[in-house]
């Protein structure tokens, strides 16, 4: 148990020779291991970690730690961001759910069966931002105060946030530059730095041309 506690934070890895990836050193980070079951020489666990992560090459550094060889017999992903096995479905699924839309013009099904981008982002820190700074962002401009419609409570510089609109669509991942106090005395300046555009550029109208303190970048 305490190789295993020594084993989160963060570790350096090499890709496995079995990936078809460069075995480049990396980063990354083991939030949690969780051990389940331990019978003879073979033991279940539960890995929370960074996306990207080799469990693989975690077991062979437990092996190391302990002196002796570890080999992982079986991965299983139980869990990815929000999305969980129990609200999976399977190609098979999404198959009649497309077969029963096509012909039926159906699409209670298929609606249960592709969810909505947004619900993977539920986690985040939340700007809403008003229609008129929408093509603006999307086209690569930088959120500033007058842009705003509402916003939570948690904004923190650098934390990372979702830019949506009052309709509750996505449309960027960005990092914050201020805390949520300091926006309530803000009466010009960048909120912040957009990571990356989510919505397609032209469904909102452009604004430019009334509006032109939207089109500045960094």
């Amino acid at each position: 148990m305490n190789a295993v506690e020594k084993l989160t934070g963060y570790l350096y890895q090499r890709p496995p020779l079995e990936c078809a990836v460069k075995r480049e050193l990396r980063l990354r980070w083991i939030y949690s291991i969780e051990v389940l079951e331990f019978y003879d020489k073979t033991a279940l666990f539960i890995v929370k970690c960074e996306a990207g992560s080799y469990i693989r090459t975690l077991c062979v550094h437990l092996g190391l730690m302990i002196g002796c060889g570890v080999e992982m017999g079986e991965l299983r992903r139980i869990k990815s961001g929000f999305i969980t096995e129990d609200s999976c479905v399977t190609l098979h699924d999404l198959k009649d759910a497309f077969y029963q839309y096509r012909t039926s013009g159906d699409d209670s099904v298929i609606r249960k069966v592709v969810k909505p981008l947004e619900l993977l982002l539920v986690g985040l820190p939340r700007i809403i931002i008003k229609d008129s700074s929408v093509s603006s962002i999307c086209h690569g401009g930088q959120l500033i105060v007058k842009g705003i419609y509402k916003y939570d409570e948690n904004l923190e510089p650098s934390k990372g946030v979702v830019l949506i609109t009052a309709y509750g669509e996505a449309v960027a991942l960005a990092k914050s530059l201020v805390y949520s106090e300091e926006t309530k005395t803000m009466n010009s300046g960048f909120i912040t730095k957009t990571e990356r555009v989510i919505m397609e550029r032209e469904l909102y109208p452009r604004c430019w041309g009334i509006m032109e303190e939207y089109q500045v970048y960094f």
